[in-house]
């Protein structure tokens, strides 16, 4: 399983899962997320929320919810937190 820090990263696994560069619809490619965690953080403690990018029932990649905020921000490219 990937974990996504980077933007960059990110783009990438978009590309290779080959969904829309935007995320639109990534249900026509069968993909789907789950979602644990308690923490709204990405300070890297224990109980962040983390979002699990799944394809045919497998986890494909984890990124956490905290830093997919701050990409969608556009100020954050990522790095380790």
């Amino acid at each position: 399983m990937r974990e996504i820090k980077t933007k960059k990263q990110l783009q990438q696994l978009a590309k290779d899962l080959n969904v829309r560069e935007d995320w639109h619809e990534p249900d026509e490619q069968d993909v789907s997320v789950a979602i644990d965690g308690e923490r709204f953080d990405n300070a890297g403690i224990d109980g962040e929320i983390n979002v699990y990018i799944i394809r045919d029932e497998r986890l494909i990649a984890r990124v956490n919810l905290a830093t997919l905020f701050a990409f969608a921000c556009g100020t954050y490219e990522g790095d380790q937190l």
